[in-house]
């Protein structure tokens, strides 16, 4: 699907609606006679089947060609199912038959058809849908027994036919036709295979029972997660199905789902209203609740008042509808709240193993009770939902909600990480500030309790930290108690470093700290990590050690250290949090300082080395906030594990970066210099420089290509994508970085024809290292990862390797390219010097 819909995209979708609106009548026609041959054709060949026929609606036609629009530019005569016909028989005898005359009386698309040949086994059933896609066959007489001339225009319209068998039918009629009217005794071998018969279909009923009920709690959540502007596009589409058949309700109901999630409740009214008075309680129980949220500013006022009422109407009517009767509690809430509780008492009583209301209803019980006492007989309840959840969450269903559920009973369990984990997985989820302000103001509640639930504190302020975050625009948060930011700011850069507190083996430590210590030689700001003697933290202080007052390094400790625990005293300067002991909740204090000291997440970067449950929130956390984390690879524990948590591995800020010196110096340095600014040209000049680093790639490349392979990246760079310019304009921007780690600069000149430098082998090679780490950063930023095998699809390729591991035909690549630079500056009117 495309990013974005534009005006040709609408004009696209109008123009062909416009087309089969004006051929329908002849589909309608088409699906007309299609059942009169077919209902003469199982009269004759396979009694009692049923038959059904129907045209591809207008507004079906126009919904399917927006998901199909990748795929088909003329889909009004290319679309192969615009009339459909089922077939539904009682037996594969009776499948057969009608196989056997479509084939023999209709035109066959081979291609497009699935047959009985390709669906029937011998051991099979023959239960499963054989698909004709057919044209009528043209001829002196018709070969259809109809009392009918087929119109000529029809002829060359396709129809989809499809074949089945309806098998609760199929055994109804053959036992009672075989076991029953026969007027012998059914010899006990085929009774015996009569009864296992009988004994496998009633088991497959039993099984379709048991996973429809097992599919229920997924088919009753939330919708499955959307990002804004994905709701934003599918909104776009439904609306321009909609304006095809505006009395649709269904469609209606989608758009006002849809509009849910965005907070949009003008819009959720103005959709539903149409369809308030009619017989689909959810149609009305969901306008209802917008009426309520988009009056909620004055709860006294008529029409609050009257969603209300609708709602109390809807519960009354439909008690078990656990939705309807939380959001009538939730509508009491502010306005009376012994009635608020009541209704969430009654939704919890209804459905107890639902999370949703047993989420709400947890905060009345404690609130009252004043006590975590009361959910002592709750836990196993409350451990069921959280599996309940996850489930959900597991097929991207209910979010943000379902994690911000998951966030509160790990909190009311006394799991701080957990309960981290969950909340800043809401946060990153939530399109709106609606849900975030909610549960601020919902751990309000808990205010009395605080000091007995273990992290109640660090999930406030994490809560808060991520509503200024994603939606600064709100000001009026109600939010409970949060940690209070250090007086002394933090200077940016800021690069967080997190891991294993424990000391490491003497040659990885080694490893590391000559890793880090070459990744932050051009780096010049603030370095944050855990202020302790041994593990990560301990290198640290040797970066502090090595480059002194060109780096700030603090170090964030709890305000109770352990006597066996060394402090570091190299760090710049040792801050600490509120907890008692080490925990996330120094990760919230260093967050808030940072936030506090105007510093935007989105600029700071986290690096991962190893570590256990308290590096693995660290991770999270900073994923929530927009930061831009990179793991070292084969550091192991928490920091692997997160690439195989799904809630977090396909994070667009997360990047696995290959333990190689330049590729974390380049992440380090992001935000690297481009072409001199106070050039007035400076722009034109980068683009040029650009297309010619491109144009020596293709000439580097386009030998080994072999003539028939397919890659984007050789394209001309008037049809390259925006990816592979923007990789081109940003080797143009590192190019003065280059430059200066070897001693030259560059500068603008007037005269053409200079005499170009000539770099050195030692030279090349410096430079092509450094080139394969700034590629490596740019392509793990945007989305890909190491695989054996180049996939441009799937963002995979064999090339994200520490420079040291590639071939020598992969350096050659780079080293090709920096021996250009010279006279690639000369074409843009810049010289290199010494």
């Amino acid at each position: 699907m495309k990013d974005e819909i534009t005006n040709e995209d609408i004009a696209w979708a109008d123009h062909q609606v416009a087309q089969y609106t004006e051929k329908y009548p002849d589909y309608d026609r088409y699906a007309k006679i299609i059942e009169k041959i077919l209902k003469s054709v199982v009269g004759k060949y396979a009694p009692d089947s049923i038959v059904q026929t129907r045209p591809k609606s207008i507004a079906s036609f126009a919904g399917k060609i927006w998901r199909k629009r990748q795929e088909s530019i003329d889909p009004v005569n290319q679309f192969t199912d615009l009339c459909g016909a089922r077939v539904i028989a009682n037996n594969r005898d009776g499948i057969k038959s009608v196989c056997d005359y479509i084939e023999s009386h209709f035109e066959i698309d081979r291609k497009n058809s699935v047959t009985i040949e390709q669906r029937l086994k011998p051991s099979e059933f023959g239960y499963r849908s054989i698909h004709y896609i057919v044209q009528f066959i043209r001829g002196e007489s018709s070969p259809y027994a109809i009392e009918e001339t087929i119109p000529e225009q029809l002829y060359g319209l396709k129809a989809e036919i499809q074949v089945r068998t309806l098998l609760e039918h199929s055994w109804a009629d053959f036992s009672h036709s075989i076991a029953y009217k026969q007027t012998f005794r059914m010899p006990d071998e085929w009774q015996r295979e009569m009864a296992k018969l009988a004994a496998f279909l009633e088991e497959s009923d039993s099984q379709l029972i048991r996973v429809k009920n097992g599919l229920k709690p997924y088919l009753t959540s939330y919708g499955a997660y959307m990002t804004k502007p994905q709701i934003e596009q599918e909104i776009k589409i439904l609306e321009n199905v909609r304006k095809y058949d505006p009395e649709n309700a269904e469609i209606a109901h989608e758009i006002a789902h849809l509009a849910f999630e965005l907070e949009d409740w003008q819009k959720v009214i103005t959709v539903l209203e149409p369809f308030k008075e009619k017989k689909n309680y959810a149609v009305v129980r969901d306008y209802a609740i917008a009426v309520c949220n988009q009056y909620s500013d004055n709860k006294k006022s008529k029409e609050y008042r009257t969603g209300q009422k609708i709602l109390k109407s809807i519960v009354e009517q439909h008690p078990s509808d656990v939705h309807a009767i939380c959001s009538l509690a939730g509508s009491y809430r502010d306005l009376d709240e012994f009635e608020a509780e009541k209704f969430y008492r009654i939704a919890f009583e209804t459905a107890p193993g639902d999370p949703y209301p047993l989420s709400y209803y947890l905060d009345y019980l404690v609130a009252a009770k004043r006590d975590l006492s009361v959910l002592s007989s709750l836990v196993p309840l409350i451990r069921h939902s959280y599996k309940r959840s996850r489930d959900l969450a597991d097929v991207s269903l209910g979010s943000p909600w379902t994690y911000f559920n998951m966030g509160k009973f790990s909190l009311l369990l006394n799991d701080e990480c957990d309960a981290l984990h969950n909340y800043a997985k809401a946060i990153q989820s939530a399109n709106s500030p609606y849900p975030i302000s909610l549960a601020l103001r919902y751990l309000k509640i808990f205010t009395p309790v605080k000091h007995l639930i273990k992290g109640y504190f660090p999930v406030c302020s994490l809560l808060k930290m991520g509503m200024n975050v994603k939606f600064p625009e709100v000001t009026d948060i109600d939010s409970p108690e949060c940690c209070t930011p250090s007086k002394k700011p933090i200077h940016p850069p800021v690069v967080i470093i997190a891991g294993g507190g424990q000391s490491l083996p003497e040659r990885k430590h080694k490893e590391l700290q000559e890793l880090l210590i070459k990744g932050f030689r051009d780096f010049s700001g603030t370095i944050i990590s855990g202020g302790t003697v041994g593990g990560v933290s301990e290198i640290v202080g040797d970066i502090q050690k090595t480059y002194g007052d060109k780096v700030i390094s603090i170090g964030y400790l709890p305000k109770k250290v352990r006597t066996d625990v060394v402090i570091d005293r190299r760090y710049s300067e040792l801050r600490k949090s509120e907890s008692d002991s080490f925990s996330a909740f120094e990760a919230i204090q260093y967050w808030t300082d940072i936030i506090a000291s105007g510093i935007s997440p989105k600029n700071v970067k986290l690096i991962g080395i190893g570590g256990g449950k308290i590096s693995a929130t660290e991770y999270r956390i900073a994923l929530a906030l927009g930061a831009k984390v990179g793991i070292i690879s084969d550091t192991g524990s928490e920091a692997e594990q997160l690439f195989l948590d799904n809630d977090w591995n396909t994070s667009d800020n997360l990047m696995q970066l290959p333990a190689d010196f330049e590729t974390l110096r380049a992440f380090i340095s992001m935000g690297i210099p481009a072409l001199d600014k106070t050039d007035p040209d400076a722009l034109v000049r980068r683009e040029t420089l650009a297309k010619h680093i491109h144009a020596e790639y293709q000439k580097m490349q386009i030998e080994k290509m072999k003539k028939d392979e397919k890659n984007p990246s050789m394209l001309n760079w008037e049809k390259l994508s925006e990816e592979f310019k923007e990789s081109n304009r940003s080797q143009a921007d590192h190019t003065l970085t280059k430059l200066k780690e070897i001693g030259y600069n560059m500068r603008k000149v007037a005269v053409k024809g200079l005499p170009l430098v000539s770099f050195t082998e030692e030279e090349v090679e410096r430079l092509a290292e450094m080139e394969h780490g700034r590629w490596n950063v740019e392509r793990l930023l945007e989305g890909w990862r190491y695989g054996p095998k180049k996939d441009v699809d799937q963002k995979l390729s064999p090339y994200l390797l520490p420079w040291s591991q590639l071939s020598e035909e992969v350096k050659g690549w780079d080293r090709n390219t920096v021996r250009e630079l010279p006279k690639m500056l000369a074409m843009i009117e810049y010289e290199v010097f010494k």
